[in-house]
């Protein structure tokens, strides 16, 4: 199975957390999976929150680390308070 068939299966089975609060972390600079598909996960979750990394590539947790770990610190903190 190609890996592109493999994304596909996964996203046709989304419906299950689709509505779960969700952030996405985004790195701008991605030669990989380049900005653009961020709409395409957007419009899947509908109950989610973007971040730009503007700086950042594919790997924003090795390039922007404190970035990173405050931003699910603060997803995980607001989530047990509300």
């Amino acid at each position: 199975m190609k890996d592109q068939d493999c994304f596909q299966e996964l996203w046709n089975k989304k419906q299950t957390i689709s509505t779960k609060p969700t952030l996405f972390m985004w790195g701008m600079k991605d030669l990989v999976i380049k900005p653009h598909y961020l709409d395409k996960f957007v419009s899947g979750f509908k109950n989610s929150e973007i971040v730009r990394l503007e700086t950042s590539g594919h790997f924003p947790q090795e390039e922007q680390p404190k970035v990173i770990t405050t931003l699910i610190i603060n997803l995980l903190t607001d989530r047990n308070t509300n």
